[in-house]
């Protein structure tokens, strides 16, 4: 690989890099710090000289596993992340329920802290970082880009082979897109008062949902999710959001609460870029996708979309006879990531639906409410992959591959690079499995007799994986009916 250095050309400062990221929010920073550490030279772009205020201040607990694998297993600790194992939550039924998750819970955080800290990481790691910083102009070359770039040292002409798109839903490179789901706007504001609650709560109304949450500093931030064409004009919005909110019966009292700043109201609309990926050019985090809020599952997503691309980059500037691999790779994560979400949340929607009582809730197809308008649009999907369950197989039950089961070549993450390797294929899989839990299938399937039984199996398996790591992947295939009963012949 090239290192490269700032120079001087016809007067103006030049820096060269091999790769450019614009937007340092939570993906930017990721991309950034997981390229560096596999040897590329990064510069990171971001407008905003302090994190921007967020909507969001919930992680969902895959966020730690994925801090660890950049090295940071200690930012939750520094940003004072909390967890929340208990919740109050209003979406099927009329009662409120405690909800209580013990393993793992959501982690409460201070997004501003967060986000302050994955650009300090960078930073640390030897990521170029301005900020702030403006793209003041992009040209496209046979060998990557030429950008303008704004700083307080001036004007920078920079030279790279790829720019990454990480400007969130503005846009930047990924500007055409599909959208996921109805259009989506989210209220938001901080209050300060004498009666919230002291745990996170979820509630649903008529034509919205909303949730609350108790932050460290004493406040009551709250968030309200609505249809655009709902709600009223920006001078009217407090008003509006504050009857919204004391309309619920979890939320507090809202009649003596006071809005710390001003209401916002920005979209939360989900979609997906139409093209995630093109010639020196990739689109990370709300720039490739953006979820629907109900998840709340939004950073993880993001930092999810980074890890893969860094892999796909690395592929693409070392290995350039497998880029056209990597990119579809790349596009097919993000396609069935979004679609799985997407399920999800339909499924969610058409439960509340059931049990949230609308004046119109016989009014016609795509002219109803809130909740007509987020239901019954699962058709339109790819139908999901079967539930596994648990199969009641005796240890001696002839078993034999489904015949809807094969093995044939996919893409898929391999070490730091995208591979096509033998992977396994069936319905009940959303995507081809190359390998689970660290064992590669393809060799121990297509080594499968006709006909075995589960105690064989494990013993056979037990060999070189052991029997617990046997056994557990038995139960995987069995579950998820890749390995059924034999029919017995008559």
């Amino acid at each position: 690989m090239v290192r490269r250095t700032a120079r001087r050309d016809g007067g103006a400062v030049t820096l060269d890099a091999d790769i450019a990221v614009v937007g340092a929010g939570p993906a930017g920073c990721a991309l950034a710090i997981r390229l560096t550490q596999l040897g590329w030279r990064v510069l990171l772009l971001e407008r905003s000289s302090q994190p921007r205020r967020q909507s969001g201040q919930s992680l969902t607990p895959g966020v730690r596993l994925q801090l660890a694998q950049l090295g940071l297993d200690g930012m939750l600790r520094l940003c004072g992340a909390r967890p929340a194992p208990r919740s109050r939550v209003r979406w099927q039924g009329v009662e409120a329920e405690d909800r209580l998750i013990p393993q793992d819970p959501p982690l409460l955080i201070d997004r501003g802290r967060f986000d302050g800290l994955l650009r300090g990481a960078a930073a640390g790691v030897g990521v170029r970082l301005l900020c702030p910083a403006v793209l003041i102009d992009r040209h496209p070359t046979p060998e990557g880009w030429i950008l303008a770039i704004g700083d307080a040292a001036g004007e920078r002409r920079v030279s790279v082979a790829t720019l990454v798109d990480a400007t969130g839903r503005a846009g930047l490179l990924a500007r055409a897109r599909t959208a996921c789901g109805p259009a989506t706007l989210a209220l938001y504001a901080d209050w300060q008062g004498p009666a919230f609650p002291d745990l996170p709560c979820i509630d649903t109304g008529p034509e919205h949902w909303a949730w609350g949450l108790p932050r460290e500093d004493g406040l009551f931030s709250t968030l309200v999710f609505i249809d655009p064409d709902a709600t009223p004009r920006r001078a009217g919005l407090e008003a509006f959001l504050r009857r919204l909110l004391a309309a619920s019966p979890l939320l507090g009292d809202f009649a003596a609460a006071t809005p710390v700043g001003p209401v916002r109201a920005v979209d939360a609309t989900a979609y997906r870029a139409d093209a995630v990926s093109g010639p020196g050019w990739i689109a990370v985090g709300d720039a490739a996708m953006a979820l629907d809020p109900l998840s709340s599952s939004g950073v993880q997503k993001a930092i999810r979309t980074a890890l893969a691309a860094a892999i796909v980059l690395n592929t693409r500037l070392r290995r350039p006879e497998a880029a056209a691999l990597a990119d579809r790779f790349y596009a097919d994560d993000v396609r069935d990531g979004a679609e799985q979400h997407q399920r999800w949340t339909d499924g969610f929607f058409a439960a509340a639906r059931q049990s949230v009582a609308s004046p119109s809730d016989d009014a016609p197809s795509g002219r109803g409410t809130f909740w007509h308008r987020r239901s019954g649009r699962m058709a339109a999907l790819p139908a999901a992959p079967p539930t596994p369950h648990s199969a009641v197989l005796y240890p001696d039950q002839p078993l034999t591959l489904a015949p809807t089961a094969r093995l044939a070549t996919t893409s898929c993450l391999v070490g730091d690079f995208v591979e096509e390797r033998v992977a396994l294929h069936h319905p009940a899989l959303g995507r081809p499995v190359a390998w689970l839990a660290g064992v590669e299938l393809a060799p121990l399937m297509s080594a499968l007799p006709a006909v075995t039984n589960r105690r064989a199996l494990i013993a056979d398996w037990s060999i070189t994986l052991g029997p617990q790591r046997a056994a557990s992947l038995v139960g995987w295939l069995t579950g998820h009916d890749i390995l059924q009963a034999a029919c017995a012949e008559r």
